[in-house]
């Protein structure tokens, strides 16, 4: 920038300056979209109970991140959350649990009440009770390193669907990826592949919620 002029003061306090050193100049240099290098716990606004046998779709919305990559050779410089979120630890004591990041955003039951953010990426929740008795969810789990982001120009970026299949009482299901956004997002066109390789096993268990309980069967 022109010297004195705005673009050429220094950075505000808070904000983070970045210095990449290359052997030879480059101008193969892009920002990309990616998603969160943990999973996202979001709690629900009010908890809900699904039935023995139904299930429910959710959405829920979370920053992007974003990411400063080299195309050739493909390398990636620095990556920083476009939005920092808290940290949360999700299990049922230390010592079982892992690290994650906790959504300030509630999760909609309705894909139109969720907003259109270009600065966030929205994720199908399918959540299926497969048990003998009524289950009550507080809390979502959404693994964003097993996921892929897929882009909309219609609806803004996207997930694949997850869905989640029920049978304990202690938080864990079975999870199952579909490898594609849900028919809301369409047309859809891929952007990156999840962050752990391919994803891992598409058909797993994780622990998946948290305040979660069943109830007995009347006698």
């Amino acid at each position: 920038g022109v010297p004195g002029s705005p673009q050429s003061e220094a950075p505000p306090a808070k904000a983070q300056q970045i210095t990449c050193v290359f052997g030879e100049s480059r101008n193969d240099i892009v920002f990309a979209p990616a998603l969160a290098d943990r999973s996202v716990i979001t709690r629900l606004t009010s908890p809900i109970r699904i039935l023995a046998g139904d299930e429910v779709r959710l959405y829920v919305i979370s920053p992007l991140w974003l990411r400063l990559e080299m195309a050739a050779p493909a390398r990636v410089l620095h990556e920083l959350p476009i939005f920092r979120l808290s940290d949360t630890w999700f299990g049922p004591m230390s010592t079982a649990g892992e690290l994650c990041y906790a959504s300030a955003a509630p999760a909609f039951l309705e894909v139109r009440e969720a907003p259109l953010r270009l600065h966030c990426v929205l994720t199908g929740v399918t959540i299926r009770n497969t048990g003998s008795a009524a289950l009550q969810v507080e809390k979502i789990n959404v693994p964003f390193p097993r996921l892929s982001l897929f882009y909309s120009p219609r609806t803004g970026f996207w997930t694949d669907v997850v869905t989640f299949e029920s049978r304990s009482e202690a938080g864990m299901a079975s999870m199952r990826l579909e490898r594609q956004p849900p028919t809301d997002a369409s047309p859809t066109q891929f952007v990156s592949g999840p962050r752990q390789g391919n994803g891992g096993d598409p058909n797993s268990v994780i622990r998946a919620f948290s305040a979660l309980f069943r109830e007995r069967n009347a006698t």
